[in-house]
């Protein structure tokens, strides 16, 4: 079976050793196991072939099968996955990238956070020193509002540090009570006059990962 190659008149001198060796081999087991080799068609085109043979009736029988479509095929996705490896490697080096940019972010807006924060948590302290038992109705209640937002955008800027560093580490799962996040974010939020945030009893509490 050659599928339109000729044997004899395709092969070049070449190519003479292998078939003596597949005729060698041929007389010794009755027959060969598949080999690839380059071929000439009877133009002069190279043609990849699978090659093996066998004894039938005391005749040679030599198998040539064409392995163009299957290398061309084989070329395609050969090109195909560099050309998928070179996108994930550009891809990885962007997300590296952005990451940086995120960590570097992050240490600026958290180191230039910091000090204020901690001036105004000493500033309401100093000032409840200074009033002492002055300090009472709204202005008591108020003192403590300024103060439980200072610790909020205190956690905040922690947070961001941690989401800055998010699935880059080990993380922690813990369960998260919605219902009460949105309490504490209502109240980090202080909506005007006239508004109010309220959260559904039902909110479910969920397992998710901590930084």
């Amino acid at each position: 079976v050659t599928q339109g190659l000729n044997w004899r008149r395709a092969s070049r001198s070449e190519d003479q050793p292998l078939v003596d060796q597949l005729l060698q081999k041929l007389h010794g087991s009755g027959v060969i196991n598949p080999v690839e080799h380059i071929f000439l068609r009877q133009d002069g085109s190279p043609v990849p072939t699978m090659v093996s043979a066998a004894l039938s009736n005391q005749e040679h029988v030599v198998f040539v099968v064409d392995l163009s479509e299957l290398k061309q095929v084989q070329a395609a996705l050969q090109e195909l996955n560099n050309s998928l490896e070179e996108r994930v490697a550009e891809r990885t080096a962007e997300l590296e990238r952005s990451n940086r940019d995120l960590d570097r972010f992050a240490y600026v807006a958290s180191h230039d956070l910091k000090a204020p924060l901690r001036g105004i948590e000493n500033l309401a302290t100093w000032i409840e020193e200074d009033l002492g038992d002055k300090l009472e109705g709204d202005t008591r209640t108020n003192m403590g509002l300024l103060r439980s937002r200072v610790r909020r955008l205190e956690s905040l800027r922690t947070d961001l540090l941690a989401y800055s560093r998010a699935g880059r580490g080990e993380n922690v799962v813990r369960e998260v009570d919605t219902r009460a996040l949105v309490e504490e974010l209502a109240v980090l939020v202080s909506p005007p006059e006239g508004f109010r945030i309220t959260a559904a009893p039902d909110l479910p509490t969920l397992r998710a990962a901590q930084a």
